[in-house]
């Protein structure tokens, strides 16, 4: 009876699975990449899809001012100051840009009040301007009333409006991450799909999507579309992971099986999703998922152990052919088999960039 009672404790099944999470999220952590907990593990080895933003993921984040678009009798430094002094309070990289190549001219900005933002659109509010206050709306062509649709490849558009009359539009371009493109090949190399969702215009996304092969693209999305992408993917059983660093992938990365974002990320986009990622290399990701799928496989042996020393344990002490000193080393032999076992992801190596 005393070896029953110690084969049957299960104390080698209890620590199978979260001894093996344990051990995943220190190797993770010890080369930068926070994850919340240890179910995050189990939902990235079955993920089978891949979103990604693009501005400040695939992208550097860094987009530089390259032309001012001005209607017709506007001086391009006029333009720039009253954008500059809308985006005062805007955490949106865009905005860096601007305040920056307003600064870098010398361009004093006037007072901005009533400052909204508007995911995925833009930024409103009203500029104390000569002549009395005017509300400014700065963001997208839908966003903004009465502005063109410009179209140049590789370039984003934000557009200005005083009071409802377009007063032009600011022309951005940032590079790719250099270890975007290694990223997105290591994912797919997985059996991933990967597919960018991009609030900025299609031809500027369509342009960063071309330069990695076999990378679906889809522009001009809000934040609501980019969480309608990630519902229906749910939906059609798939587990989606999004990557993304922006207010406006929120949405996006609290809907999806597992968020991801980037150390650069918004105080939003860190709250919210499950994974973060230091240092802004995206090599990282697919490494994560590597080890994930290690992870699965250290719980489902560990699990296998446990119930097959139990079974044959159990069997054998329910006959009275197993002494209970055995049973007890027999149970301190099978949990420090599976600690031992859950161990061996701390040496999981890195593959594919350095620390």
């Amino acid at each position: 009876a005393l070896s029953v009672l110690l084969i049957a404790c299960p104390c080698a099944i209890g620590i199978a699975t979260p001894l093996a999470s344990t051990a995943a999220a220190g190797r993770a952590a010890a080369v930068g990449i926070l994850v919340r907990s240890g179910e995050v593990f189990e939902r990235l080895a079955r993920a089978r899809r891949v979103f990604l933003d693009k501005t400040g993921t695939l992208t550097r984040g860094t987009p530089q001012l390259v032309g001012v678009r001005t209607a017709e009798g506007l001086r391009e430094d006029a333009v720039l100051a009253a954008a500059a002094a809308l985006e005062t309070h805007s955490e949106h990289p865009l905005a860096g840009a601007v305040r920056a190549a307003a600064a870098a001219q010398g361009l004093g900005t006037c007072a901005a009040a009533d400052f909204r933002a508007v995911p995925g659109r833009g930024v409103l509010g009203r500029l104390d301007l000569p002549g009395g206050p005017r509300l400014a709306r700065l963001g997208t062509s839908e966003f903004v009333t009465g502005a063109p649709r410009l179209r140049e490849p590789a370039t984003s558009f934000v557009h200005l409006s005083l009071d409802g009359e377009w007063q032009g539009a600011l022309a951005f371009r940032d590079e790719l991450r250099g270890s975007a493109a290694e990223a997105v090949a290591a994912l797919q190399s997985r059996g991933l799909a990967v597919e960018v969702l991009s609030g900025d215009q299609r031809e500027a996304v369509e342009a960063i999507a071309s330069s990695l092969p076999g990378l679906a693209a889809e522009g001009e999305l809000g934040p609501e579309d980019k969480l309608a992408r990630v519902v229906l993917s749910i939906r059609r059983g798939e587990v989606p992971v999004m990557v993304g660093d922006g207010i406006n992938d929120a949405p996006a990365l609290s809907g999806a099986a597992v968020g991801v974002t980037l150390e650069s990320g918004t105080d939003l986009a860190r709250e919210v999703a499950e994974v973060t990622i230091l240092g802004g290399d995206l090599r990282r990701l697919p490494w994560l998922m590597g080890l994930a799928a290690e992870t699965l496989r250290t719980a489902r042996l560990n699990l296998f152990w446990a119930f097959f020393y139990n079974v044959v344990g159990l069997a054998l002490a329910v006959q009275g052919r197993l002494h209970p000193l055995f049973g007890a080393l027999a149970m301190i032999l099978s949990s420090l088999l599976v600690v031992l076992h859950s161990q061996r992801l701390n040496r999981y190596p890195l593959r594919g960039f350095g620390r």
